[in-house]
């Protein structure tokens, strides 16, 4: 995973609170998803951050050194924020985007590139960050647009669906079944499944098509990001099932093998989020109007 401020905020929280629900309530993030931080970043770093054998909340010798420079790299972070942010310009011509780190690296790019030819006056600022802290920056008014996949209803967000991200199974170019175009899921049973970590979008998806086609959970393997799970697959290791985006250029390179799944059309809905009272706001309009045409028509008719 790539640790991100937001982790080392949650994790400072955690450090101060000495409480994995107060540190949930504080960032408006469920305990499940305190918990799956920390044990992404002990993950990362190969370290125990946390003492799991005693009652009262107490960090590691790793935990302290984290927490230390955590916090000069939260307070830099803020200071560069603040001051950055200071800098006279036109208000209308700065752009505050936040979104998942899914979005922000496979598709997000070439939409901005086209964007910001036919518009060099605006200027787009984007953080990736976790889906939590997305709708957190969005709600507290830092980020002026937020990119989701399976968007989540909230009273004060409007929500803007923008593309269909179909889903496909990948596996190694040699695998018996990979010169085939299309394939049924149960062709995989006994195969490993590899997915993403419990709590994750990708976890809840592959949990449900597996259940959708009679497949066993117990063959399924978990990381925390999907550069990883794609690299699993080039090893053989096992199969996954991915947004197609984001193995287009190993399809094209042929270290991976993309099938579509005949059990059904299968997708991500990808969407913009913001605050309902910035939705009439001629910018975020623009940007929007501009995203709707710049990601490809899908057919797919399947939301997971």
């Amino acid at each position: 995973m790539a640790v991100l401020i937001g982790h080392l905020k949650v994790f400072l929280d955690l450090v101060e609170t000495k409480s994995f629900t107060l540190t949930a309530q504080k960032n408006g993030i469920s305990q499940a998803a305190v918990t799956n931080e920390l044990q992404s970043m002990e993950h990362h770093f190969n370290e125990r951050f946390v003492e799991r054998h005693t009652r009262a909340f107490r960090l590691t010798e790793e935990g302290k050194i984290l927490r230390d420079y955590a916090r000069k790299i939260v307070r830099t972070y803020t200071k560069f924020k603040r001051q950055f942010e200071a800098i006279p310009h036109p208000v209308s011509n700065i752009f505050h985007i936040t979104t998942i780190p899914y979005i922000g690296l496979y598709s997000l790019p070439r939409c901005l590139q086209r964007f910001q030819k036919e518009h060099p006056q605006v200027s787009a600022l984007v953080e990736y960050t976790h889906v939590n802290q997305v709708y957190a920056n969005v709600l507290n008014g830092t980020a002026d647009l937020g990119l989701v996949a399976r968007p989540l209803k909230n009273q004060r967000i409007k929500i803007i669906p923008l593309h269909k991200e179909p889903l496909v199974l990948i596996c190694h170019p040699q695998h018996r079944f990979a010169k085939q175009k299309q394939i049924r899921l149960r062709a995989f049973k006994g195969e490993t499944f590899l997915s993403f970590e419990r709590g994750l979008l990708g976890y809840e998806v592959l949990e449900q098509m597996l259940k959708l086609c009679g497949l066993r959970k117990k063959y399924v393997r978990e990381f925390s990001e999907i550069e990883p799970i794609k690299r699993a697959v080039e090893l053989g290791v096992g199969v996954a099932i991915v947004p197609e985006v984001t193995v287009q250029q190993e399809v094209a390179n042929r270290t991976l093998a993309a099938l579509t799944i005949e059990d059904g059309d299968f997708y991500h809905l990808l969407a913009a989020i913001c605050l309902k009272k910035k939705a009439g706001s001629p910018l975020v309009k623009q940007f929007i109007t501009f995203l709707k045409g710049a990601f490809r028509p899908s057919a797919r008719n399947v939301h997971v």
